[in-house]
C-alpha cells in the first residue's frame, strides 16, 4: 500500500485512539470529584483539544506516540474518596488504557458492518478499521506497561500495598531511559515482549465479534 494512502488510513484512526484515551481520563477524573480536567475542556472528543502534533506524528512514523496529558489532582480525589482514594487514582489513569480496548471492539463491530457499504468502498474503509483495532489494542497493552510516565506506572503504584507502593515509586526518575530502552529493544532487534499479548487480544477482540 503507498505511504500516502496508508498515512490517509491511519491518520483518523490515530486521532480517534488519543482522543477517546485523553477523553477518558477526564471523565473518569469528573466522575471521581476532580474537575481539573474539565475546566481546562478535556472532557470532549474533539481532537484538537488533545491533540500533541509531535506524540501523533510518532504514533504514526515509530508505532508510539502521546497526546497531551490529562492534568488531574490527587488532593481532589483523595477529598472526595478518603476511604478508597487510590483507587480513584488508579481508576483514573486505567481508564485511558480501557478505552483504547474498548474502541477496538467498536471498530471490530463497525468491520463487520462494512458490509453494508458499496462494494467499491468496503476495501478502504476495512482497511482503516483493522489498523484502529491493531492500534488501539497496541495503545492499550502498551500504556500499561508499569513504567513512568506511562498510565500502567500510576495503575501499579496504587494497585500495591502502600509500602511497596512507596518503593516502586522511587523507579519514577528512572522511567524515562527504561521506556527509551524498551523502544530501542523494539525497533533494533523487530521484537517487542508485548507481541504475544497483543496478540492474543487481537485473537479474542475478533473471535468475540465473529
Amino acid at each position: 500500500m503507498p505511504d500516502l494512502v496508508y498515512f490517509l488510513l491511519v491518520a483518523p484512526m490515530v486521532l480517534l485512539a488519543l482522543t477517546v484515551h485523553e477523553c477518558a481520563h477526564a471523565w473518569t477524573a469528573h466522575r471521581f470529584g476532580d474537575d481539573t480536567a474539565a475546566d481546562q475542556g478535556r472532557i470532549s472528543l474533539n481532537p484538537l483539544v488533545h491533540l500533541d502534533p509531535w506524540g501523533a506524528l510518532a504514533l504514526l512514523v515509530a508505532g508510539f506516540g502521546w497526546a497531551k496529558p490529562v492534568p488531574y489532582s490527587r488532593a481532589n480525589l483523595f477529598a472526595a474518596h478518603p476511604h478508597w482514594a487510590r483507587w480513584t487514582e488508579l481508576a483514573v489513569s486505567a481508564a485511558g488504557p480501557l478505552s483504547n480496548l474498548l474502541l477496538a471492539g467498536v471498530l471490530r463491530v463497525a468491520m463487520l458492518g462494512a458490509a453494508w457499504l458499496p462494494p467499491e468502498a468496503q476495501p478502504l474503509a476495512l482497511a482503516m478499521l483493522a489498523a484502529g483495532v491493531v492500534m488501539n489494542v497496541g495503545l492499550f497493552a502498551f500504556n500499561l506497561l508499569p513504567i513512568h510516565p506511562l498510565d500502567g506506572f500510576r495503575v501499579f503504584c496504587n494497585a500495591l500495598p502502600l509500602d511497596a507502593a512507596l518503593a516502586f515509586e522511587r523507579t519514577r526518575a528512572y522511567g524515562i531511559y527504561l521506556l527509551l530502552g524498551y523502544l530501542l529493544l523494539t525497533r533494533t532487534s523487530h521484537f517487542s515482549p508485548l507481541s504475544p499479548v497483543i496478540d492474543f487480544l487481537l485473537q479474542h477482540v475478533y473471535h468475540l465479534y465473529a
